[in-house]
């Protein structure tokens, strides 16, 4: 019988982000490329916790939360299938905030969780900072917002309020990207569950927008 390990990982501190991307990009420069940097960058964008905390929205997060977009890949990849290379990539990101910075990172290229976004056009900001070997972005506000509705845990609710507070999307906006992922959800037996939620988030922006 074999005991099992729990491995704690270090909070993440907002204030820190900058400087640990900028050390994983040194990395991938140094052991995944071995020094030999394509002419293209590959686009990683900030998801969750990670893209409040890069928008001076929260000040630590559990993990690291981020998207690799298979496009953008497919212009660095060379001979080697762009999924495969991507599913390297992502496991090298893991390895390296696991490993060399003591903290989980959850990344992929297929979809945020609950959500299939492959072809699937999401919204994002490019930061200013430059780097090597990948572009930095956040999700959208209201996005963010969106994807949190399969958990909608007490976190998420708090999340949620920081993005309306400073945002303040309109209704409709809030409806339309509500429609366009609710074609995304990985498992149809959620839809009830994901509108009853989405509902309860748009009342809880209705009062924003209000008061």
């Amino acid at each position: 019988m074999h005991a099992s390990i729990f491995v704690m990982h270090e909070t993440v501190q907002s204030q820190n982000l900058i400087e640990l991307f900028h050390r994983l990009d040194k990395r991938i420069l140094t052991r995944f490329y071995s020094f030999k940097q394509p002419a293209h960058k590959f686009d990683l964008i900030a998801i969750g916790g990670t893209a409040l905390g890069l928008l001076g929205l929260k000040k630590q997060s559990k993990d690291i939360d981020l998207f690799l977009e298979l496009t953008s890949v497919s212009k660095i990849c060379g001979k080697e299938n762009a999924t495969e290379f991507a599913q390297r990539l992502i496991r090298f990101i893991q390895e390296h905030f696991d490993g060399s910075e003591g903290m989980g990172a959850d990344v992929s290229y297929d979809g945020l969780k609950s959500w299939n976004l492959l072809d699937f056009e999401i919204r994002k900001t490019y930061l200013q900072e430059e780097f090597l070997c990948f572009n930095l972005g956040t999700l959208n506000l209201v996005d963010i917002c969106i994807t949190k509705l399969v958990r909608y845990n007490v976190d998420d609710i708090a999340d949620m309020l920081r993005i309306f507070s400073q945002e303040k999307p309109s209704i409709p906006e809030l409806a339309s990207r509500f429609q366009a992922y609710l074609t995304r959800l990985k498992n149809p037996k959620q839809i009830g569950l994901v509108t009853q939620n989405y509902e309860r988030m748009k009342d809880a922006l209705t009062r924003i927008l209000h008061s």
